[in-house]
């Protein structure tokens, strides 16, 4: 939620920045002083001297990969690749195509903080629902919103003279990302309580993959087809989410007969002893 605060402060200051008509370097150069100075705080309040750890990179390699045999760990992928090629096609294409030449690029930017903040807000509704629903009403809550951004170009034929109606793209960008931030890590957390680095480095790659997938082929498809494979894994997410979950569930079911087996076995030689 602060990450989120601050990233919302930040853009609205970029907004403000260029509603003043301010040079777009000097506001690059003031954004990379702020950085700077908040670089200096950190090292003077925080310990960061001590003794020299060393990281084996190439062992965090390893753990990342040692899932990638698993089953579970796709099926869970929809949200992270969903939010992160929607979030590539709204930066990439939404708004040069659209916001920027119909509101401007202060608009550009608002609009962006706009998202932010509804994410840290609705992810903390989320989070409180799902204790009580559980996770999967809201991973298929997030997955409508996503899919609500290609709807709105197919059935709404959006966004030629949509002016400030494209607000309604950057809403449901928001509700989207909130179940990102919030209730898809938690199911990457419950899925893989044996691994949790590993399966949160691979989240990671997941997001990351799919928005600079999206971003390299903004250059060669047209907006129509980014927005079809935007509306193509946001259908599949709920459906990889369940699988996932019925999968883990036979896995400890049979795990727990194992188990059963195994303490029936070592219990037959002490009757046999007792007789």
């Amino acid at each position: 939620t602060l990450y989120l605060a601050c990233e919302v402060l930040a853009k609205l200051l970029w907004s403000l920045l260029e509603h003043f008509e301010v040079t777009g370097w000097v506001i690059a150069l003031t954004f990379t002083a702020i950085g700077a100075v908040a670089l200096l705080f950190q090292t003077t309040s925080l310990k960061l001297r001590g003794p020299l750890v060393t990281v084996d990179c190439c062992q965090k390699a390893k753990v990342a990969a040692a899932l990638w045999l698993d089953p579970v760990l796709w099926l869970i992928s929809g949200i992270n690749l969903t939010f992160g090629f929607s979030a590539a096609f709204m930066n990439g294409y939404v708004n040069k195509t659209y916001t920027g030449a119909q509101l401007g690029n202060s608009a550009v930017t608002g609009l962006a903080a706009l998202t932010a903040l509804s994410a840290g807000v609705l992810s903390q509704v989320f989070g409180a629902i799902s204790t009580k629903s559980g996770k999967g009403p809201i991973v298929i809550l997030g997955s409508l919103s996503f899919l609500g951004i290609p709807f709105c170009f197919f059935a709404l034929k959006c966004c030629e003279n949509w002016n400030w109606w494209l607000i309604v793209l950057y809403l449901l960008q928001g509700s989207g990302r909130a179940v990102y931030e919030s209730t898809n890590k938690g199911i990457f957390a419950d899925l893989f309580k044996t691994n949790a680095p590993g399966a949160f480095a691979n989240q990671i790659l997941q997001v990351t993959g799919a928005f600079a997938a999206c971003f390299f082929l903004s250059s060669i498809l047209k907006g129509e087809t980014l927005a079809w494979i935007a509306l193509v894994l946001s259908l599949v997410t709920p459906f990889g989410y369940l699988a996932a979950v019925a999968l883990r569930k036979a896995q400890a079911a049979r795990e727990e007969r194992c188990r059963s087996s195994q303490a029936a076995l070592s219990e037959t030689p002490r009757r046999n002893g007792a007789v």
